[in-house]
């Protein structure tokens, strides 16, 4: 990751006609992950993580990383869909994941964790499995997310109503996610990698409310709008050269 930003998306301010463009994006990633769990058993009955987190994230070139409130998908969507159709950049979605997460986990469960079912087959699961299911798959999914914020060159966190809440004097603010804590956090830890590595021509939810403080300190301010500005003064309107424009802009290369 060379760059982050945090980016203040108004509800319905991008067009719906960029929808199935974001529709192609988050298609390209479900095709990438979803596989099915019969294809990660061993001869032994175990789970392969490893084939696991290959498939979940596998070479998926994206330029951005998308991080987000799951209340917010619709509109990431159509968001994805204009920085594809107008700039040519391409997104990771990363509520597709987690969706994908949870279908995991009811496939473990069922296979591995049932109790008992009643005479509507209604399943009962053993609460100590389940708890070891749930973390081998949470703890799966955030390695394969770090790696995935590491591959893309910038992460644009999706600032609503519903991703934050209150923000304190300090500049710090809660989510009731954790996955966007989660992803924030590596993002704003992972040291920053050279642009140039980046460069093809440049190189050889959940029942209890809990919240979590993240800090956007580090993160800079971004709109919809400077996007636009970005090609409009961009000679060569490719996604380098969009993105490079932005850096610049908001100083985060000097010129």
């Amino acid at each position: 990751m060379f760059a982050k930003f945090n980016l203040k998306l108004v509800q319905n301010q991008i067009s719906e006609e960029y929808r199935k463009y974001g529709l192609n994006q988050k298609l390209i990633t479900e095709e990438k992950t979803h596989q099915a769990l019969d294809h990660y058993l061993l001869k032994d009955g175990s789970l392969d993580a490893s084939a696991m987190e290959k498939d979940w994230f596998p070479e998926i070139k994206a330029d951005v990383f998308l991080s987000h409130s799951h209340a917010d998908e619709s509109a990431v969507i159509n968001f994805a869909g204009y920085l594809y159709r107008e700039f040519g950049i391409t997104s990771f979605i990363d509520s597709t994941v987690w969706g994908y997460a949870d279908n995991l986990l009811k496939q473990i469960d069922e296979k591995y964790c049932v109790k008992s079912r009643d005479e509507k087959g209604n399943s009962t699961y053993s609460y100590e499995k389940r708890n070891r299911t749930t973390s081998h798959v949470h703890l799966l999914l955030q390695g394969a997310l770090a790696k995935m914020i590491n591959r893309c060159e910038c992460l644009i966190f999706v600032n609503t109503p519903n991703s934050m809440k209150i923000t304190d004097v300090q500049g710090e603010t809660n989510t009731a996610s954790p996955w966007i804590y989660s992803e924030i956090l590596m993002a704003s830890t992972f040291p920053v990698r050279p642009l140039k590595e980046y460069r093809a021509d440049e190189l050889t939810h959940f029942a209890a409310e809990v919240t979590y403080k993240i800090n956007l300190t580090s993160f800079v301010d971004l709109s919809a709008d400077d996007f636009a500005k970005a090609k409009k003064n961009t000679v060569i309107k490719t996604p380098e050269k969009i993105l490079e424009y932005l850096y610049y802009d908001k100083s985060i290369l000097k010129k």
